[in-house]
């Protein structure tokens, strides 16, 4: 539909999934070397798992309290 017009066509680069197959690449890639890097030990990819949940909770929860912090004042008025 993207290259119909119908949506913007930085959608036309996507796939029937909406995503990008290099990114689909690039993710497997990455997570053959952390196996190797790991030895498929299943204690360090648990730990390396619940750092990444970690991180990835925490910017989200920045990000919530950055905007609440820029629009604080339009709620309150």
């Amino acid at each position: 539909m993207a290259l119909d017009r119908w949506f913007p066509a930085k959608f036309s680069v996507l796939s029937d999934r909406l995503v990008t197959q290099n990114g689909i690449v690039i993710i497997g890639t990455l997570a053959a070397r952390v196996m190797v890097f790991t030895g498929g030990s299943v204690a360090l990819l648990v730990v390396l798992y619940s750092i990444h949940v970690f991180i990835t909770f925490l910017l989200s929860q920045l990000a919530r309290v950055r905007h609440w912090w820029a629009v604080r004042h339009q709620v309150a008025s």
